[in-house]
């Protein structure tokens, strides 16, 4: 079993950082960290199964809960980077205060892989770290980099529809260690516009990968 808590985690501008810590009862060596996108939550569906699958492998779960939407208007690019990364920074190391973790797990959403990206070019990680890139940035320089430059296990997701799809930097960043699932015509919310069933569907396909995945 589990208990759910807020870490005290000062962010940008010295405010607060929204977050859920799920921790086990028992001991464990494993942690994750979710950094959703920008309106995409991390109690959203991908992400709340996510969450679930991790809990029950025994993993501690930090749940970073921000949302940016009007936080970010009227802010130029640099400044919402700013915001995010220092959110993001304190989000993983209070998450490290709390155990002394052998292996960590970061799933990015869409916003958050721009986080994880900072991350891995700033922050101290496990030997044992693996990277969940779930609808990523792939138009920013420094994801596409850090994709391509994480030499842990890496799962990469993305659908036909989404903006972001772009089969020539998959080509350039998908090749082992990290394992790329196209879902086809879902969209950057793992969606199939107007079908329900088939954005259930969809849905199903990535957790079987994500699952597999995270052994």
């Amino acid at each position: 079993m589990y208990t759910w808590n807020t870490l005290s985690i000062t962010g940008y501008e010295d405010k607060p950082v929204p977050n859920t810590f799920i921790r086990q009862q028992d001991e464990t060596s494993h942690a994750a960290i979710i950094l959703p996108g920008l309106g995409y939550t991390a109690q959203m569906p991908l992400l709340f199964y996510i969450a679930n699958h991790l809990l029950a492998r025994g993993a501690d779960v930090l749940q970073v809960n921000y949302d940016y939407r009007a936080a970010f208007h009227g802010l130029d690019r640099a400044a919402q980077h700013r915001r995010i990364f220092t959110d993001a920074g304190a989000a993983y190391r209070a998450l490290r205060e709390q155990r002394p973790y052998a292996r960590v797990t970061f799933v990015g959403k869409s916003l958050g892989t721009l986080a994880m990206a900072h991350l891995f070019a700033t922050q101290s990680l496990p030997a044992d770290t693996d990277a969940l890139w779930l609808t990523p940035v792939l138009r920013d320089a420094a994801v596409r980099a850090q994709i391509a430059a994480f030499g842990g296990p890496s799962l990469l997701l993305i659908g036909t529809a989404d903006p972001f799809y772009d089969t020539d930097i998959l080509a350039e960043i998908g090749a082992p260690p990290t394992r790329t699932v196209v879902i086809e015509s879902a969209d950057h919310g793992l969606n199939v516009a107007d079908d329900v069933l088939r954005s259930i569907h969809a849905l199903e396909t990535a957790m079987r990968a994500i699952t597999a995945f995270l052994v």
